[in-house]
């Protein structure tokens, strides 16, 4: 009984150690899928922290990007603001010079008007002068009477009258086309802008006359005002030559008509002549 009793508690032994064994195996393959999670924990640890070293390189980048940017978009604003400056100061001087077009322009039309008013006067007088030349020629070869003398005088009379007329005219209107430092007539006359002021291009500085941008003093408005642009005055400068020409003109008519014979005892001269020694 005894013997059997130790062979059932060996036997119970066996199944007690078999049991064991079994829960033994069944630790160690735990252990190795702990060991493997484990592992793969750890794996997964590196990963984060290289994703997080790249997330952190990423937003230093990012940081100084916007660092940049905002550089850039402060250097784009100040860029801008100058710009807007320098339009704003052409915008000034565009205003001005239109200012001073607008005035040339008037004046201009002022000095045409007296132009084409004294043009017709000279009609008339040129007219009235062809009409005694006329008149003459059909005398011509003939001796004068003493009512065709007194004719002749007052005729003569009346042309130098109506010539001095014209030239005073002329000379009160000289000042217009007179440059305001020589005080002769405009020769390549250059308005200065903005004050409108007229110089001619001797008169003014002439290593700058034609220089844009080149500091420049008008005579008229002195140091303290600077000239910002000079602009040749084309229209002006014609008018001027239609004037020397108009004073030319009066002149030689002037010379014609004291050219007329008015002696009773010698024919008159032949408007051929009297030109030609106008001339």
């Amino acid at each position: 009984q005894r013997v059997e009793a130790l062979e059932g508690q060996q036997a119970a032994l066996r199944a007690k150690a078999q049991q064991l064994e079994g829960e033994r195996s069944a630790l160690a393959a735990a252990l190795a899928a702990h060991g493997r999670e484990a592992e793969e924990r750890d794996r997964r640890l590196q990963e984060l922290q290289a994703e997080l070293g790249q997330g952190r390189a990423a937003s230093a980048r990012a940081s100084a990007g916007h660092s940049a940017a905002e550089e850039l978009r402060a250097a784009a604003e100040a860029r801008a603001r100058a710009l807007q400056e320098q339009l704003d100061a052409q915008t000034d001087i565009t205003e001005s010079s239109s200012k001073v077009e607008k005035e040339l322009r008037n004046q201009i039309s002022d000095l045409e008007r007296k132009y084409y008013a004294h043009k017709r006067a000279a009609g008339l007088h040129r007219n009235l002068l062809q009409a005694k030349e006329a008149e003459l020629e059909q005398l011509r070869g003939n001796s004068l009477s003493e009512l065709e003398v007194r004719r002749l005088r007052a005729t003569k009379e009346e042309l130098l009258v109506a010539i001095d007329k014209l030239v005073q005219t002329e000379d009160a209107s000289e000042n217009i086309y007179s440059c305001l430092k020589c005080l002769e007539v405009f020769q390549m006359p250059m308005t200065c802008v903005p004050c409108g002021h007229t110089f001619c291009a001797r008169c003014l500085d002439p290593s700058l006359a034609f220089e844009p941008g080149t500091p420049q003093t008008c005579h008229t408005c002195g140091p303290a005002a600077k000239v910002q642009q000079l602009v040749r005055n084309a229209p002006l400068e014609a008018l001027c030559a239609k004037f020397k020409y108009r004073q030319g003109a009066l002149k030689a008519a002037r010379r014609m008509a004291e050219g007329l014979q008015t002696s009773p005892s010698q024919p008159p001269a032949a408007p051929a002549a009297a030109a030609a020694a106008a001339a």
